[in-house]
């Protein structure tokens, strides 16, 4: 059991207990001394926390890719709490982790001591990386759209950008052979090696080529 003192100035009171002793100290105060069974006083009008912690993230923020796949990306996130200093957030995938080319949904978590819990998610969008193709291959473009080599040397740049990974073929690639390549393939070539298409329009014209057994390497 516990002992309390209660002070109330014009107030009611309600006393369920005995009273061991009451002295009036003045009309306005009154001093109650006695032995409760019950909880304190305090806690029957103590209000309980409902209210869940807001969640802080980016706005759906956008990256450049590193490479063909994708980038690692680092974001910051947090939350705020009527009644809890700090309150811990969980997202997955977790920031420093490498994301996809392309939309990655995020989703965080955060709970309060009273077990109030906040989901929200935000997306992180990764962009296509540009495409660097040596200026050799451009060349080896440029003469052959102007007859200046044979075929022979345009393959070879082919060649060397499924090397590098500039070109991604997923499906086998046969030896060369007696196909002759198309003069559409050549006027593509032509326009690429003048600037009049992007690095990216020729790798995916010449990958589509080699997809469906245009060209053969």
């Amino acid at each position: 059991m516990t002992k309390w003192i209660y002070t109330l100035e014009f107030g009611c009171f309600l006393v369920t207990n005995k009273i061991n002793f009451v002295k009036v100290i003045s009309v306005s105060t009154i001093i109650i001394i006695g032995v409760l069974v019950a909880f304190p006083f305090s806690e029957s009008f103590q209000q309980s926390d409902t209210i869940p912690p807001t969640i802080l993230t980016p706005e759906n923020p956008t990256f450049d890719a590193k490479d063909k796949i994708g980038a690692k990306v680092s974001y910051e996130v947090s939350a705020v709490d009527e009644t809890d200093n700090m309150v811990k957030v969980s997202c997955f995938p977790e920031s420093d982790s490498y994301f996809l080319i392309g939309e990655n949904e995020v989703k965080c978590i955060a709970m309060d001591s009273s077990g109030n819990k906040s989901e929200k998610t935000f997306l992180i969008t990764i962009n296509p990386a540009g495409i660097e193709i040596p200026n050799k291959v451009k060349k080896a473009a440029w003469s052959w759209c102007n007859n200046e080599t044979d075929d022979t040397l345009f393959i070879d740049g082919i060649q060397h950008l499924i090397e590098s990974n500039l070109i991604i073929v997923s499906v086998p690639l046969s030896p060369t052979g007696s196909q002759e390549i198309p003069n559409w393939i050549k006027n593509n070539a032509c326009w690429w090696s003048s600037g009049a298409i992007s690095n990216e329009d020729f790798t995916a014209g010449i990958e589509y080529l080699l997809k469906n057994g245009i060209i053969q390497l």
